[in-house]
């Protein structure tokens, strides 16, 4: 490199530097923005996208415009529209501390696997050094699963081992999502040793989940249940496609049929194969007849696990057609069909064998040799990467021995020398960890992030962060009502009485005081589980998993006695009554009409804050509940909204009852 392009390099890097080291605002200051206007998260996602463009247009201060901007990007991404994303993150690039905006950036890179790795472990490494560990963690795990659809099984289980350590500090759920994509790939692509490290995570999971919901098994969160099953299922496949293992195969299997989900019956294939190849033909059978007709709708799954039932009945009917099992979907996973294939071939079953061999030579031409030609040069690259980093290292070493020898013997210019080399390998580092800071602020220019989905104030999640968690908690229920289970998800929505008279007489300082202590008197009296979010104001929304409307009210009751059971202790020795009002109603709310499941909260909201305020009006200090009396359409729910509840009441649309009737 000449002088002159070197001493451009410099020039741009300290230019991209000196935006990090000097810039005009801080992440800190684009958290402490307030919230975007109710009216904004009322708006669809295309609707959403033009308030954004059109608060841009007005030029506002550079503060607001990265707010703008970062929730631009996010709805762009959401809708895949990523070169929208790049201009966006060129024209307002993300702050290096903005660490979850950084990891979404990431996604555009997920094709080009070294630039998606770079960034990641840039983000990692930042990440780590700042404390946000779990951060560190969930973005190492990812390392780890790119690493291993690229074929670098080895550095993706270095990578995975890597984020278990990171995430020992972390809570339990955290450290579920990790350890489950670990034992993925130590059980799909790692030898015998791997297969036992893969089991013992699945097992852990497993016996996690099984202490949580003996605890209380009726109100056991419903992602710890999912945990136990999908850790049970993983169970039994690895022992019966991996290890050969029948006995603990069908062991974990029949775990997972008391829940009666759609895994518990796709299990019940496995494990009537299992069952009969351990001679047990009753107990096959009747796994066979509990499946029934069952369909998963996807037809790549339906026909391999028909393939699994049939090769079970082939063992006491040697008439039974393998129909499936020659028919395999061109889109099952390859450890799926070596498995069966193999099985195949053991029938010693002249026309079956020689289809299946044909069948898996064109699998391995197919499939295998591209799959290990290509894992081969990859793992000779990486090998080559590995040689000269150890090189690398084995040099650092020889010089900080050679220092320490010079030191020892007082030997002024021997010393002179390794401090002048020690001071070429710094500058060398130092010209290195520039370039490669070059390389990531060029990156950063590319890079989003969702908005955040804390409030400043009470660390409470605030819309944005319902609106993320809404979509699976209404799915969740939608599946149960569908299945037939009595459960429902109860809506509240609740206001502080007087607030405004509060700040009035004590101050606004007294009055976010009140707020962060009813934040913290509501989270110690409801579960994990539920979801507490400050709406905006004095107004917060709680939304939980309830089976009866009695627990409905009961959790009414529960809430408003915690917060108006004892005066609010505040600074200076100031004690205050605090109470508030509450509306409230169950999801479902349409019973047999159409079903927008997730378009509809928004809605059912706005009615349980009409209820809200119809208390308000009555009493104070109270719950309401809305019932639905006649609604049968979201249109007849809509036009509910635009009028006062008590026209509604006297229509017979709705009814209520409330804590002081």
């Amino acid at each position: 490199m000449t002088a002159k392009p070197l001493l451009q390099l410099f020039v741009f890097v300290l230019a991209v530097n000196a935006f990090y080291a000097y810039a005009a605002f801080s992440y800190n200051d684009v958290k402490q923005l307030p919230d975007f206007p109710e009216s904004y998260y009322q708006l669809d996602s295309n609707g959403q996208i033009e308030w954004l463009k059109s608060r841009l247009d007005e030029s506002p201060h550079e503060v607001i415009e990265y707010q703008l901007t970062r929730a631009l990007v996010a709805q762009y991404v959401r809708q895949e529209l990523l070169d929208k994303v790049a201009q966006h993150c060129i024209d307002v690039p993300p702050q290096e501390l903005d660490f979850h905006y950084r990891t979404q950036c990431t996604e555009p890179f997920y094709g080009d696997y070294d630039k998606y790795i770079e960034a990641m472990v840039d983000i990692v490494q930042d990440a780590n050094n700042s404390g946000q560990f779990e951060i560190a963690a969930n973005n190492m795990a990812s390392i780890g699963w790119r690493q291993s659809q690229a074929g670098y099984v080895t550095a993706a289980l270095e990578s995975f081992e890597m984020a278990l350590s990171m995430a020992k500090d972390l809570d339990q759920d955290a450290l579920d999502v990790i350890m489950f994509n670990t034992a993925t790939v130590y059980i799909v692509n790692g030898d015998i040793t791997y297969i036992k490290k893969g089991i013992d995570l699945l097992k852990e999971i497993k016996q996690h989940s099984l202490e949580v919901i003996n605890r209380d098994p009726k109100n056991a969160p419903e992602p710890v249940k999912q945990n136990y099953i999908l850790s049970s299922f993983n169970l039994g496949i690895a022992y019966m496609l991996h290890l050969n293992d029948n006995d603990n195969a069908l062991i974990h299997f029949s775990d997972t049929f008391e829940y009666k989900t759609a895994l518990s019956t796709e299990a019940l294939s496995f494990a009537a194969l299992a069952a009969a190849e351990l001679g047990k033909h009753q107990q096959a059978k009747n796994y066979i007849a509990e499946h029934q007709d069952y369909k998963n709708g996807n037809i790549v799954k339906d026909t391999y696990l028909a393939c699994y039932r049939e090769l079970a009945i082939y063992h006491w009917d040697k008439t039974q057609s393998l129909s499936h099992c020659i028919n395999l979907h061109p889109n099952t996973a390859v450890e799926v069909k070596l498995d069966l294939y193999e099985r195949l071939i053991a029938l010693n079953y002249q026309d079956v064998e020689l289809i299946t061999l044909r069948k898996l030579y064109k699998l391995f031409n197919e499939k295998l040799i591209p799959q290990l030609k290509s894992r081969g040069s990859k793992a000779a690259s990486n090998t080559e990467l590995n040689r000269l980093q150890r090189e690398s290292e084995l040099k650092t070493q020889f010089i900080e021995k050679e220092r320490a020898l010079k030191v020892a013997e007082s030997d002024k210019r021997s010393t002179q020398q390794r401090l002048f080399i020690a001071l070429f390998v710094i500058l060398f580092m130092s010209i290195l960890f520039v370039v490669l800071q070059l390389r990531q602020k060029q990156k950063l220019a590319q890079q989003f992030e969702e908005m955040s989905t804390r409030d400043p104030l009470t660390k409470l999640g605030n819309r944005r962060y319902l609106e993320q968690q809404i979509e699976r908690e209404l799915s969740l229920i939608k599946r149960d009502v569908i299945g037939g289970q009595k459960c429902a998800l109860g809506i509240y929505i609740m206001d502080i009485d007087h607030f405004k008279q509060i700040n009035d007489t004590y101050g606004h300082q007294l009055g976010d005081e009140v707020l962060i202590e009813l934040s913290k008197r509501v989270n110690q009296t409801i579960r994990n589980t539920d979801l507490f979010i400050r709406w905006g104001g004095e107004e917060f929304v709680y939304i939980a998993r309830i089976d009866s409307c009695e627990r409905l009210s009961y959790l009414a009751d529960r809430v408003t006695t915690a917060i108006n059971s004892k005066p609010f202790k505040l600074s200076n020795n100031t004690e205050i009554e605090v109470t508030c009002t509450m509306g409230a109603l169950t999801y479902p709310f349409i019973q047999n009409g159409p079903p927008p499941y997730v378009e509809i909260w928004s809605k059912l909201i706005s009615l349980a804050d009409a209820a809200l305020y119809y208390g308000k009006r009555k009493k104070r200090n109270c719950w309401v509940v809305v019932n639905n009396i006649s609604i049968n359409e979201v249109e007849e729910l809509e036009k509910l909204l635009t009028q006062p509840l008590e026209e509604s009441l006297e229509q017979g649309k709705v009814s209520i009852y409330t804590s002081y009737d």
